[in-house]
């Protein structure tokens, strides 16, 4: 695997580790939410290496993490 390789695959997968880490914290502490303020987007820079950008959105009401490659 080459090195840009191996640094994607790595950061991919601490996005899952997180994502599941979110799923959890919602579904234990933010039930009592609103809809409104579930469905609201967040949408943060993760890193940037080697031209490669992985942008993380979560949807606050399933905690979605989606990398983007840009």
């Amino acid at each position: 695997m080459s090195p840009s390789l191996s640094v994607f695959h790595t950061l991919i997968s601490t996005l899952i580790c997180a994502r599941e880490c979110i799923v959890g914290n919602l579904k234990n502490q933010n039930h009592h939410l609103t809809s409104k303020v579930k469905s609201q987007i967040y949408i943060t820079t993760v890193r940037q290496t080697e031209g490669i950008q992985l942008l993380t959105l979560i949807a606050s009401s399933e905690a979605v993490v989606w990398p983007v490659i840009l």
